[in-house]
């Protein structure tokens, strides 16, 4: 599971590199906001987001809030912006509560990538999928088969 969440995070941030700023005077600084900073998941895909920022010599941040609600990642969400990070890692609480800040940082050249829960299309830049729904339930299916 980890590996997978690695590979994630890596997936992620090197999608981001195609799509955030370009000048080469820009460096990467990417803040990590999870639904909940306490949760294992989400502690493990930083490991991969902190080792994917190294290999890009990029800055990395976990800003995970300490309450799973939309206004805790939106409060999350508009300090990363105010503290100068032009790359948002998001796994959002809320498809359509997070749009609104995340557009906001769109419009100052902040690239959205989101994971493991999308928000709207227009509050983001890309969403990495760590697996289809098709995957998801085929895979469910078979461990309800094995343990019928």
């Amino acid at each position: 599971m980890k590996k997978v969440l690695a590979a994630i995070a890596t997936g992620a941030l090197i999608a981001t590199a195609f799509v955030a700023p370009s000048s080469a005077a820009t460096k990467l600084k990417v803040a990590h906001i999870p639904k909940l900073g306490t949760i294992g998941y989400f502690q493990a895909a930083d490991k991969g987001v902190q080792r994917a920022c190294k290999e890009l010599k990029a800055t990395c941040a976990y800003k995970g809030p300490t309450e799973i609600t939309a206004a805790a990642q939106v409060k999350e969400i508009n300090a990363a912006v105010q503290g100068g990070y032009n790359v948002l890692i998001i796994a959002a609480n809320d498809k359509d509560a997070l749009v609104p800040a995340l557009k906001a940082a769109q419009k100052k050249g902040v690239t959205v990538v989101t994971y493991d829960s999308d928000v709207a299309q227009a509050g983001r830049s890309v969403f990495v999928n760590q697996a289809s729904s098709e995957g998801i339930g085929n895979a469910l299916a078979d461990s309800a088969a094995e343990l019928a």
